[in-house]
């Protein structure tokens, strides 16, 4: 009754993974990286990095596929910050 089924979570502040699955999201991990440092090989710039590849995003095309869950409520939640992705300060508590 505590947990709901996700399908689009981004934000790495806090996550459990069975042994099963670490596999699966460290390929996952490492294709993303590998294809920032390509974009920024190619384009020579920070600001040409296809933000889609950023781990919390690069991750969301797993959760359709497999099972991720979210505590109801909330065990913790990252506080408001800069972004160098977003560039800038950034609410994450909404």
């Amino acid at each position: 009754p505590n947990l709901n089924r996700v399908y689009d979570a981004q934000t790495t502040s806090g996550y459990m993974v069975n042994a099963k699955f670490a596999q699966t999201l460290l390929e996952n991990c490492q294709e993303g990286a590998t294809l920032i440092e390509n974009s920024y090989i190619e384009n020579g710039k920070v600001e040409s990095i296809q933000l889609p590849y950023c781990i919390d995003q690069y991750w969301k095309k797993l959760q359709p596929k497999s099972k991720w869950y979210v505590f109801s409520p909330k065990l913790g939640k990252q506080r408001s910050s800069i972004s160098d992705i977003q560039g800038g300060f950034v609410n994450m508590t909404v």
